[in-house]
């Protein structure tokens, strides 16, 4: 299995500065989405984003590997 390492170092280090303090900070707001605190539900979707992406890279890498 042949891994492309600097998607995956792009891809966390993309998805770790968007949960870092000054990017983050400008979610936290006393506004709720869904019953949740604005800032939270900043967090849960950038999880949701970043397991997706995660998904789909380690399936197409797995599709490279295999020659298809």
């Amino acid at each position: 299995m042949q891994i492309n390492a600097p998607k995956l170092i792009f891809y966390a280090l993309l998805f770790l500065g968007l949960i870092f303090y000054p990017l983050a900070a400008m979610f936290d707001r006393p506004i709720n989405v869904f019953g949740l605190p604005l800032f939270y539900a900043y967090l849960i979707f950038i999880w949701v984003v970043f397991i997706t992406v995660l998904y789909f890279l380690s399936k197409s890498l797995s599709k490279n590997s295999r020659g298809e």
